[in-house]
């Protein structure tokens, strides 16, 4: 796939994005969750409203809970992301005939889906109905599918209680009618249309990054803990002796008879080593590095 197609992939899903979100918006504030509040509504919008409340409450929990308006929020982003993904599942099925035509409008079925003009053949009083006749078909189609992606299609609970009504419907078929026929047969669409519906929030983050980039993070001084290496008295002492107080006694730089590498023999800077590895019988470490009789 190519950087041109991919272009036109990426702007139909943002577009459709967009559409989807207004839309969504649009449903909850007639089911009276308005952006800063929830109010009452009349009876026969009071199940799918308590349903709603529910969903976005559930989209508050978490080990910080949130404001009701950023809940409602990430409610439509989620409605809207799970809406288009099965909508572009529906149309690359179709494009592959392996389900009956759900999505796509025809002349010939009077503008409608081949599973419209189905349903409203069965269902005459329906098919008077040209929203409820397409969320029929929408519905049908989810149900069908439900049995081969169950992951995208097992449930209709709680992110497509609201479905598109049919002014933004059309202007999904149309942002999907724009987007090449030999695109829809490409399994590989699906995977650019997921890439691609979060593409301006992580350009926005890029953008951000740029013009406030994070200092880098060097990881913080280690205090260095000195072993005694030499202790007063004869021989050496019992691994489990304690520590004698202050810092090691080493000979001064400069002292005759002293080989200048000999500081580079002693352990390397880092973690101490563990009780008892510069201790227990035998010479002491420095002793070892230094010539015979030159203590």
């Amino acid at each position: 796939m190519n950087r041109e197609e991919r272009s036109q992939i990426r702007r139909m899903v943002l577009n459709a994005r967009r559409i989807l979100e207004e839309e969504l918006d649009g449903l909850l504030r007639l089911y009276g969750l308005l952006p800063d509040r929830i109010v009452p509504v009349p009876g026969d919008r009071a199940a799918v409203h308590e349903q709603l409340k529910l969903a976005v409450e559930r989209e508050r929990q978490g080990p910080a809970p949130i404001p009701y308006p950023q809940a409602r929020q990430r409610y439509v982003r989620q409605s809207a992301f799970t809406l288009l993904n099965r909508l572009l599942a529906l149309r690359v099925a179709e494009a592959n005939g392996l389900i009956l035509e759900t999505v796509t409008p025809r002349p010939e079925y009077g503008d409608r889906s081949r599973r419209e003009r189905d349903l409203a053949d069965a269902e005459p009083e329906l098919g008077a109905q040209p929203e409820p006749l397409a969320h029929a078909a929408l519905r049908q189609a989810f149900a069908e599918l439900r049995h081969y992606i169950p992951q995208l299609f097992g449930s209709d609970e709680p992110y497509v209680l609201l479905l598109p009504r049919l002014p933004a419907y059309r202007r999904l078929r149309a942002e999907f009618a724009a987007l090449p026929e030999g695109l829809w047969k490409e399994f590989e669409t699906l995977g650019w249309a997921y890439q691609f519906f979060n593409s301006e929030e992580r350009e926005e983050i890029r953008r951000r990054l740029r013009r406030n980039p994070r200092p880098r993070r060097h990881p913080a001084p280690q205090p260095v803990l000195h072993r005694q290496l030499d202790r007063p008295g004869p021989g050496p002492q019992h691994p489990g002796a304690p520590l004698a107080p202050g810092p090691p006694r080493l000979p001064p730089a400069g002292t005759p008879g002293l080989p200048g590498p000999c500081l580079q023999r002693l352990p390397p800077a880092g973690p101490p080593p563990l009780r008892g590895e510069l201790e227990g019988p035998g010479p002491r470490l420095w002793e070892r590095a230094l010539p015979a009789g030159r203590l």
